[in-house]
């Protein structure tokens, strides 16, 4: 399989980085055959497609919602596998209803972030994008009325900042890693700066993603 035709519009480096991070963080298939890790990874890399990333930080955040959705997976089936000591089957449930808050929440980060993409491209090209099939709503229509602000409020689907927090250490091991050390965001950072409910999530954070970010911190 060739990574640069699963995702044709991202550079062949960024498919091939995307996909090969992918497979090496995806947990193990129930049966340990040459057969069952290809039909692992084919199954891993068809939901990445699905998703179809535009960009190459798109393409991130999907690779990480399907191991984090194969991880929750693979702790529902330790969670239940025959003579399973009790306690253990509860830290593998807990462990797996993590690892699906991580995935819902980073779902929810993509689509918001595409919604906000493709409503700033229809703005700047409104025939193009209607040519392209995503408007069809007659001008002789009225538009619907304006929600008032406490509607819209209450239709915000609310964050999850631990979540969220948790999330972006799976993606910036490093970042979360050096806000942990430091207790506080790093003086001039070379990225893009967190709001402070952020940083205080990252601090706090305690799940996999932020051990995981301690440990890289640790290497350095």
């Amino acid at each position: 399989m060739q990574f640069a035709d699963v995702l044709p519009n991202l550079p062949p480096a960024v498919a091939r980085e995307t996909l090969s991070g992918l497979i090496s963080a995806l947990p193990p298939p129930a049966i340990d055959t040459p057969e069952a890790v290809a039909d692992r990874d084919a199954t891993a890399i068809a939901a990445v497609a699905a998703l179809h990333p535009a960009d190459a930080f798109e393409a991130l955040l999907a690779a990480q919602i399907v191991v984090n959705a194969a991880h929750a997976r693979h702790g529902l089936r330790l969670a239940v596998r025959p003579g399973q000591d009790e306690k253990v089957s509860r830290q593998c449930r807990t462990q797996a209803n993590a690892m699906t808050r991580l995935m819902q929440s980073g779902m929810r980060s993509f689509r918001r972030d595409r919604a906000e993409r493709e409503k700033a491209e229809a703005a700047m090209h409104p025939a193009a994008m209607e040519r392209a099939g995503w408007w069809f709503r007659d001008a002789s229509v009225a538009a619907p009325a304006a929600a008032s602000p406490a509607a819209e409020a209450e239709a915000e689907p609310q964050v999850d900042i631990a979540a969220e927090a948790e999330f972006y250490a799976g993606i910036y091991p490093r970042r979360a890693g050096l806000i942990r050390s430091l207790g506080r965001m790093p003086d001039n950072p070379d990225f893009d700066p967190l709001s402070p409910e952020m940083v205080a999530a990252i601090i706090a954070g305690d799940g996999p993603n932020m051990r995981a970010a301690d440990a890289e911190m640790a290497r350095l």
